[in-house]
């Protein structure tokens, strides 16, 4: 019995969603024969065509409304009670069809017949896939994963004897790189260093290495993790020391071991003289507030107690969760600063004029902009409208009413830009620019950097969601290479890079090494105990598949943090000055005149005409210039 269930559970999620169909499309057949003859009573109905012609439109139009409502998406081993809103809706539909259909052309089906089969169908469809999710973690129970556990100190051994336990996982070796414990026996179990960790992962058929190591700092934890990603299996790891010691959370809550732990860097802490100056007993103002950054951005500025912190958004939902989140922080710290949430466009100018004049603004972090490149090949006014003329808007009334500090946050699709995201980046950098230039009482600088992990429309959290249902991944090409940098890193080096600013320049944070995207992918499949693969083959087994689907309009196989990459060191050791050219351009207002004309009539040709004249660089696509609308 089990050996045929290990094989389905085996199976190529394509094949499982195959024998779904054919099951649903039996079960229809079925359940609707079954409601006809517990309301006739009788078999006669068999022998008419009425029946079969509504067979024939019920049961692809079921498994039509399924595929669209997902529901074949859906791993079974995972099912939860959510699943039930999908059953209700696409079995509702079904029964629908049913009774106008019949109804449309004259088939004789009894009204009361879709009500039951509506019924039989939802306890149907849902009791078999609950059934099999049970019937699953036994057999997953009758097997339990063969893991190995690294760290043999006393939170190995704790979590050793709770998985003794349990059924779901059996220890069957330490790992520990300590001479003193190398080759000792604990609690039954032999601890080796993991230099020879092949040939035991071999020999012990090990799935999963569990870290049982939660006091050891961020650059070790990373340098176990590389050594054991070489192997491709699941890692999951007890949580950190501070939350066990708190009490949050205990050693035997095992959770899968991020991406971001992998990319993360050893954290270097902020230089307090450096986050104070534009800040401390200031009024700050920051733009796109309820953004990624622009709400990291808060929660840092937040722990320096600035005077007033003026939270300013587009987004009412956005402004709502990082307004009570910040006011959460503020309260349990019991900071006097003033929290002000303002629901503005940063292109109405009046609106801006009003928050800066009646508030006494300091400091402003400009962290409002649109940002993916793909809506933007397509969306090009409203990129422009915000990224640029809201730019513009906003440094022209900083220098009107004399505000301190004015810092831009900005990107690697600025350099060489070759998508309209890139582009009006650039041109909100030259504006930044040519402000510092023209005027000094007003400091202007730019911040540029690369992806920050977890942010809206990040590759990781898409790729999440694309493993949590069941693939495929979707990577645009091969070779394509991204730098990342935590939020939390990149807030922090943006107020410290603003504080060491003269005017003018441009910061550029250090991003580390550019990450191949493809094979980040695959590092995040096997993290969730999964065998990713490009093109099936009989010598390439997998159970996920990574699907290559080509560039997008606009998009580059790598980004550039510089143009020349001469970069200057500072007094930080991960900020740098980039020394590229001073672009001023004296005819800057006219031109942007120009471009919030061409906005307004909707003129793609000209708009594209001064971005090039403003930036000889810009090389936008034909391609991506086409399927603008």
């Amino acid at each position: 019995m089990y050996t045929i269930i290990e094989k389905i559970f085996l199976l190529d999620r394509k094949y499982k969603i195959a024998i779904q169909l054919f099951s649903d499309s039996l079960l229809i057949i079925l359940i609707l024969l079954l409601s006809m003859y517990l309301r006739l009573d009788e078999l006669n109905f068999l022998f008419k065509i009425d029946i079969w012609i509504t067979l024939l439109i019920t049961v692809p139009s079921t498994l039509i409304a399924f595929f669209k409502l997902g529901f074949y998406r859906t791993i079974i081993r995972y099912i939860s009670n959510q699943v039930l809103k999908t059953v209700f809706c696409g079995i509702g539909f079904s029964a629908w069809i049913m009774l106008f259909g019949s109804q449309i052309i004259n088939l004789e089906i009894p009204r009361s017949v879709p009500v039951i089969y509506f019924t039989f169908m939802v306890i149907s469809i849902t009791g078999i896939r609950f059934a099999l999710s049970i019937i699953y973690q036994q057999w997953k129970n009758q097997k339990p994963k063969l893991v190995a556990i690294y760290g043999a100190g006393s939170s190995g051994r704790q979590l050793l004897n709770f998985l003794r336990n349990s059924n779901e996982y059996k220890p069957v070796v330490f790992f520990d790189d300590s001479n003193l414990l190398a080759h000792t026996d604990i609690m039954g179990l032999q601890v080796h260093p993991f230099k020879n960790a092949k040939s035991l992962i071999n020999k012990y058929k090990i799935s999963t290495i569990l870290l049982a190591m939660p006091g050891i700092s961020s650059s070790t934890r990373q340098s176990i993790i590389g050594k054991i990603q070489k192997f491709k299996l699941e890692m999951k790891s007890i949580p950190n020391l501070f939350d066990i010691i708190n009490g949050k959370t205990q050693i035997n809550e095992l959770r899968n071991v991020t991406i971001e732990e992998i990319l993360e860097r050893e954290t270097v802490i902020p230089k307090q003289k450096l986050l104070k100056p534009n800040i401390k007993d200031k009024t700050v103002l920051v733009t796109g507030a309820g953004g990624s950054i622009g709400s990291e951005l808060c929660r840092q500025i937040i722990l320096t107690k600035p005077q007033k912190l003026i939270l300013l958004d587009k987004s009412e939902h956005n402004l709502y969760k990082i307004n009570l989140e910040i006011e959460k922080i503020f309260t349990k710290k019991k900071h006097k600063t003033i929290i002000i949430p303002i629901l503005a466009l940063v292109q109405d100018e009046n609106r801006i004029f009003e928050v800066l004049r009646k508030f006494k603004v300091d400091t402003i972090y400009h962290a409002a902009a649109y940002k993916h490149v793909p809506l933007l090949e397509q969306n090009v006014i409203e990129g422009i409208k915000n990224n640029i003329i809201g730019t513009n808007i906003l440094t022209n009334l900083a220098i009107k009413l004399k505000i301190k500090n004015f810092i831009l946050i900005s990107t690697d699709k600025a350099v060489r830009p070759t998508n309209y995201m890139g582009a009006s980046k650039r041109i909100a950098e030259i504006i930044c620019q040519s402000c510092s230039l023209k005027q000094k009482h007003t400091k202007f600088c730019i911040v540029r950097f690369g992806n920050v992990m977890g942010s809206s429309g990040s590759v990781i959290p898409l790729f999440k969601k694309q493993i949590a249902s069941g693939g495929p991944i979707t990577v645009t090409n091969e070779s394509i290479e991204r730098f990342f940098m935590t939020i939390t890193e990149a807030a922090q080096l943006v107020i410290q890079a603003g504080s060491m600013s003269k005017g003018g320049e441009i910061y550029i944070l250090d991003m580390g090494k550019p990450v191949n995207i493809l094979e980040l992918a695959k590092k995040m499949c096997y993290l969730h105990g999964l065998n990713p693969y490009l093109k099936k083959s009989l010598n390439n087994y997998g159970n996920i598949k990574i699907k290559i689907i080509g560039l997008r309009p606009g998009e580059k196989i790598r980004e550039e943090l510089t143009k020349n990459n001469y970069l200057m060191k500072t007094e930080h050791s991960r900020i740098f000055e980039a020394k590229e050219e001073f672009l001023y351009n004296k005819n800057l207002d006219k031109k942007i005149s120009t471009i919030k004309d061409a906005c307004q009539k909707n003129n793609l040709k000209k708009i594209k005409f001064i971005l090039n004249q403003l930036d000889a660089d810009i090389k936008l696509s034909k391609k991506s210039y086409d399927l603008i609308l």
